[in-house]
């Protein structure tokens, strides 16, 4: 990492004395961490454009109030905000543009909020086999989270199960091409954003209205659906681009209950 005058950074040295077990150290990423790294990031030039460290400062900005509220989980969904846009800044480097960020500024913040959501969240475990098998097992962890009701919405569940299918669909092809693989990636990332915008909503609403919603994701779901689908989207081509909830495939009706949800927002 970089350290400037008057910061200290951290590492946690694990030792156990026998040959057999390497040495293992990490940086401890506390939150002044990630937002001297952003800083100094700056300084040094390793992210460019004024309004796009602004941007990322805003979501540590965010971040910070919700852990002094001690929303882990909001906290941690502030952090992948911006672990998004770096992911496509550095993706979508041509070495032209004035919004920017470096391979070592990409690898300083990018380990410093896998190391933050790590120590947010507890994880679920990281999938074994194929793609097409995780596919599988995200299809089925949808199935035992409605069926656990910490999901509901008939066809918001049925609007989920089609674009996993068709990220599955995608990769089956016979020679699958990188383009193939590419709109695989997109579709597993509208099904991520799709189970977090109605967490999110759901988030919002919960113990503040009297009414009660068709859609509704809660935190187990949330949890075990982002990050399963994050583990898939990661062993994927790069997204090129941020995915605008607007285009995601869904039913009309559950269109028409977001908007409703959205409204029930604004009034309270």
């Amino acid at each position: 990492g970089i350290t400037d005058t008057n910061q200290v950074t951290i590492y946690h040295f694990e030792y156990h004395g026998s040959p057999d077990v390497p040495i293992k150290f990490e940086k401890v990423v506390a939150p002044s961490t990630l937002r001297q790294d952003l800083d100094n990031c700056y300084k040094l030039k390793l992210i460019g454009e004024q309004g796009f460290y602004k941007e990322l400062s805003n979501h540590l900005d965010n971040y910070e109030k919700h852990l002094a509220k001690k929303d882990s989980l909001k906290a941690a969904r502030e952090v992948e905000k911006f672990q998004s846009k770096i992911r496509k800044e550095y993706f979508e480097a041509d070495g032209k543009d004035k919004r920017f960020i470096t391979p070592d500024g990409w690898e300083i913040l990018n380990a410093d909020v896998q190391y933050v959501i790590e120590h947010l969240v507890q994880l679920p475990a990281k999938p074994t086999g194929t793609l097409l098998q995780q596919i599988d097992q995200l299809k089925a962890e949808l199935t035992r989270q409605q069926s656990k009701k910490n999901i509901g919405g008939i066809l918001l569940v049925k609007s989920l199960s089609v674009l996993a299918d068709q990220a599955k669909k995608q990769l089956q092809k016979s020679l699958p091409s990188t383009s193939d693989s590419a709109t695989a990636a997109l579709s597993i990332a509208a099904f991520q954003l799709l189970g977090d915008e109605t967490w999110e909503l759901t988030q919002t609403l919960t113990g503040r209205s009297k009414k009660f919603t068709a859609l509704y994701v809660y935190n187990e779901a949330y949890i075990q659906l982002h990050y399963r689908a994050k583990y898939i989207i990661e062993s994927l081509p790069a997204l090129r681009t941020l995915i605008d909830f607007e285009s995601v495939q869904m039913d009309d009706d559950v269109r028409k209950e977001f908007d409703t949800m959205q409204k029930m927002t604004k009034e309270q």
